[in-house]
């Protein structure tokens, strides 16, 4: 081999080396990006579970109770309501129970009473069937007796005007009879009134003690306050919030991943955090859920493609991430706090 030989060698094998990387950089930014060992986001935050707490019955506030970015516990009293009006809706409520028990009362001792009267209209019933035998056998005895000349035609007729008056006696005994019977059935159906009053009234006293209660404003969950507009003195109606309640100790990491990122991430992938706040400190956690849907198709104008200019965008869905127990760095986080994620999807 000349001399003049080997530079076209090295030249050679330079070209050829050359052509060989720039084929594999295409491939490498060629590939698919779901194909990397880490997908990776900075579009991501610390996210919580808000709880908006407002008052359930309307009135003047006689106290607050709690100060911003107060830690609270589940059934902790915010805030009171001038319960007032409510005290005197329950005596109300109380009066209208004890009046309708007083009633049913009444009626009950009116139905025993009812009840007595037709056992006494009955037996007067039976006596008056015995006394209508007693005068029927007298009236054909002596029907009988006439027919002989044993008797005369006045005991005849003596005998027959008994046997009308016991008769006339009976059907008397008979209406009376009919009619308390009758008067028992109106005592009960007013009965069955006063039962339906009297629970009517337990339900609007059981109301009204109901109303009471949420005159105190209590945490709905364990949390820090924030975003306090409660205020001593003001005036409150239902479903306005009063406070929001940040359950610091169930944070998560909001995350929003580009639909090409996602092909090989699933639930229980191990994630790592790094808090925008917190440098050189990282979280760990794992992929909780992947959303069904991404952020513009929850949008009250959703896109429309059907148009003949239409540009494709690559959309983002959200990935709950949920971080490791017992991190010390979890306790100094705070909802809306950037962070990015790591999510290696190799394991």
């Amino acid at each position: 081999m000349t001399n003049k030989s080997k530079p076209k060698i090295l030249k050679t094998i330079l070209i050829t080396l050359l052509l060989l990387i720039a084929v594999c950089v295409v491939v490498y930014f060629n590939q698919p990006e779901s194909n990397a060992a880490h997908q990776k986001t900075d579009d991501a935050y610390v996210q919580a579970d808000i709880t908006f707490v407002s008052a359930q019955v309307s009135g003047v506030l006689n106290d607050v109770l709690i100060k911003d970015n107060q830690a609270v516990k589940e059934g902790d009293v915010l805030a009171i309501i001038d319960d007032h009006d409510y005290k005197i809706a329950i005596k109300m409520e109380e009066s209208r129970v004890n009046s309708a028990k007083a009633n049913i009362a009444i009626l009950n001792a009116q139905i025993l009473k009812q009840k007595n009267a037709i056992n006494k209209t009955s037996v007067l019933l039976d006596i008056s069937k015995a006394d209508i035998k007693l005068a029927n056998d007298d009236f054909v005895r002596y029907t009988n007796l006439a027919k002989d000349g044993a008797a005369s035609v006045q005991t005849l007729q003596r005998a027959r005007n008994q046997l009308n008056v016991k008769q006339a006696i009976y059907e008397k005994n008979k209406l009376l009879l009919e009619e308390t019977k009758l008067e028992l059935n109106i005592l009960k159906s007013e009965r069955e009134k006063a039962d339906a009053e009297l629970t009517l009234a337990e339900s609007s006293l059981a109301l009204a003690k109901l109303q009471y209660s949420y005159t105190r404003i209590v945490a709905t969950t364990d949390g820090i306050i924030g975003k306090k507009t409660a205020r001593k003195g003001a005036y409150v109606t239902p479903n306005k919030p009063l406070f929001a309640i940040i359950p610091i100790d169930d944070i998560y990491i909001h995350a929003n991943y580009r639909e090409t990122q996602l092909a090989k991430v699933a639930p229980g992938d191990p994630v790592e955090v790094k808090v925008d706040a917190f440098p050189n400190q990282v979280l760990k956690g794992v992929v909780d859920s992947l959303a069904p849907a991404s952020g513009v198709s929850y949008s009250s104008i959703g896109p429309s493609n059907a148009t003949g200019n239409f540009t494709k965008i690559v959309q983002r869905l959200p990935i709950r991430i949920q971080l490791s127990a017992d991190q010390p760095l979890s306790k100094k986080l705070r909802v809306g706090m950037s962070v990015t994620t790591d999510i290696n999807v190799t394991q």
